[in-house]
């Protein structure tokens, strides 16, 4: 399975009743009840293909766009609610929330541990940078520290959580 369906994977989890919860928000919000293995796999592709299509152009359109590139934020984000909305039309709610945790550990058991530790260190590597970009005077600099120390931070927890058992 690759990276995008590990993502993908992490927002359904197994109800206290064995039903299928899908976490739109992850842990903000009540998850939605799946009916069906059809349901779910509906949900899964439009989710792979969400992650395959809007994190390579986040990433691609901010190097040379920088900060302008914010602008697609809002139609990534109204492309996701349109998506998602469609196929959970009509589905119910469920009370189990997801602790903050509970993603972590559920995420660090999608990816192997050499992948978790591997994006650790990238992001260290990133975070570093963008302190030595703060020190050049410039602007991008604490974006970058901010955003990946934020990400030393949760692969920090999931590799935790991996190691931990």
């Amino acid at each position: 399975m690759g990276y995008f369906e590990n993502l993908t994977k992490s927002a359904f989890k197994e109800g206290r009743g064995g039903e299928i919860l899908f976490y739109k928000y992850g842990v903000f919000g009540k998850p939605y009840i799946v009916p069906s293995e059809q349901k779910q796999n509906e949900l899964k592709k439009f989710l792979t293909n969400y992650y395959r299509f809007c994190l390579p152009i986040s990433v691609i359109s901010a190097i040379p766009f920088k900060w302008k590139a914010m602008i697609l934020l809002p139609f990534m984000l109204i492309y996701y609610e349109i998506g998602v909305r469609k196929i959970l039309f009509g589905l119910s709610k469920g009370d189990e929330r997801l602790s903050i945790g509970e993603s972590y550990s559920r995420t660090a058991k999608n990816f192997s541990l050499k992948y978790l530790i591997f994006g650790l260190v990238i992001s260290a590597l990133f975070t570093a940078g963008g302190v030595w970009m703060i020190n050049d005077n410039r602007s991008e600099g604490w974006f970058v520290a901010i955003f990946f120390g934020l990400c030393v931070f949760a692969y920090s927890k999931m590799v935790y959580s991996r190691i931990k058992g």
